[in-house]
């Protein structure tokens, strides 16, 4: 399992448990090894320092197994990010949110997190069609796909498209009929397509029928992306090797996105595994909506 999965000030209470004598101090930990940064109101312990002493450390009484280490007959991952194209129209969608969030944000709106909210949503809108294309497409040739969304509306949206062909998991799926939608998915050959959400159907399902999964939309933690993606990538896989695929937008929210799930993905790395991996082959940690807020200041060169 992963011990934490964003803050590396998260990760006390795990060590604290495991080796009191170095780790009793939860104030020292933080001054140590989370990044201290002193402001008007106190200090934040939002990042990662001392990255590679901490490591040394935990690697005393850890030992890392690694799914590619451990099981070997399991077929190499491949992660590719997909640029969709938009048509003029749909980008019309997309570049009315995006003003809205600009103008919050030099206004100092206080609602300028919900706008990044709705900016995600038009995001989806926005490719919405040449994701459908995308789908159809690979299933023209491939027999099954699997899909997560993050959004039940995006859900809903794709259920009437693939309408008697797919099966879905959402939050509101009853816990009892989550396996009996799951072999649906694994025996019947008249569904095509699982769309999950991450975050009820990313942990705890085995969809190896498929040997692709495609992300229309992002989850919060890099952790949570990759279980995701290993809802293919199980023990039962027979695919020489599987792929995930990452459906976006080019100069849109989504690529500040997966910035902030890289660096996210890098903290962790380093401390874990005392290695420099970017999630997607080619910070500090607040509130995610904030980080992608930062981000997209950052890009747009907003004041």
């Amino acid at each position: 399992g992963t011990p934490y999965e964003t803050k590396t000030l998260q990760f006390f209470p795990c060590l604290n448990i495991l080796d009191t004598k170095h780790f009793s101090n939860e104030y020292k930990y933080k001054m140590r090894y989370c990044d201290p940064i002193k402001t008007h109101w106190g200090w934040k312990f939002e990042g990662l320092s001392n990255a590679k002493e901490l490591h040394e450390m935990i690697s005393k009484f850890m030992i890392r197994r690694l799914k590619k280490d451990v099981l070997k007959d399991l077929p190499p991952k491949i992660r590719s990010v997909i640029p969709m194209r938009i048509k003029a129209s749909d980008r019309r969608l997309y570049d009315d949110a995006d003003s809205e969030l600009e103008l919050a944000i030099l206004n100092k709106d206080k609602n300028a997190l919900s706008k990044l909210e709705a900016l995600k949503q038009a995001s989806f809108k926005a490719k919405r069609n040449s994701m459908i294309d995308w789908i159809k497409e690979y299933l023209e040739i491939n027999d099954k796909l699997v899909v997560f969304i993050w959004h039940k509306e995006s859900c809903e949206i794709l259920e009437n498209e693939f309408k008697g062909s797919s099966v879905s998991i959402t939050g509101s799926t009853p816990a009892k009929d989550r396996q009996k939608i799951v072999e649906e998915f694994q025996t019947n050959p008249k569904i095509k397509l699982f769309i999950g959400q991450i975050k009820s159907a990313g942990v705890g399902l085995t969809l190896t029928k498929s040997k692709a999964v495609a992300f229309l939309e992002f989850g919060t933690t890099a952790p949570g992306m990759e279980q995701a993606e290993d809802r293919v990538h199980r023990i039962s896989q027979e695919a020489d090797s599987v792929l995930a695929y990452y459906l976006i937008m080019e100069n849109s929210i989504d690529e500040q996105i997966m910035k902030v799930l890289n660096r996210r993905n890098k903290d962790l790395k380093k401390v874990m595994d005392d290695k420099d991996e970017d999630l997607f082959a080619p910070e500090k940690e607040l509130n995610f909506s904030e980080l992608i807020l930062n981000e997209y200041i950052q890009d747009k060169k907003l004041k």
